[in-house]
């Protein structure tokens, strides 16, 4: 019982932290530093910088994450796992994850 107590202590933090943030954001309250933040960025602007900026950018679009999520699927799918059988993780991870937290 006595493990609990950090965990659910730091949840609590980082969920009072998120709010704060939250109202602060809402109110205005972080503008300057915004400000601040993105004119030094813009002071360290290149060419190159910017193009790559751009093209880092493109590896966010929904074909490239689709195509490496369905690449991690079928990894995992064609892996197996104890039993040998593919796909037998989809079903047995979450008993294997509780057994081994309780």
């Amino acid at each position: 019982m006595k493990e609990k107590w950090p965990r659910a202590a730091s949840a609590i933090i980082a969920v009072a932290l998120f709010c704060w943030l939250a109202v602060v954001t809402m109110q205005g309250g972080l503008a300057g530093f915004d400000q601040m933040i993105r004119m030094h960025a813009h002071a360290l602007a290149t060419p190159w910088l910017t193009a790559t900026a751009a093209n880092l950018t493109w590896l966010g679009t929904l074909g490239v994450l689709a195509l490496f999520g369905g690449l991690a699927l079928a990894i995992l799918v064609g892996a197996g796992h104890d039993d040998g059988t593919p796909g037998s993780w989809c079903s047995s991870w979450p008993v294997r994850w509780y057994s081994r937290t309780h």
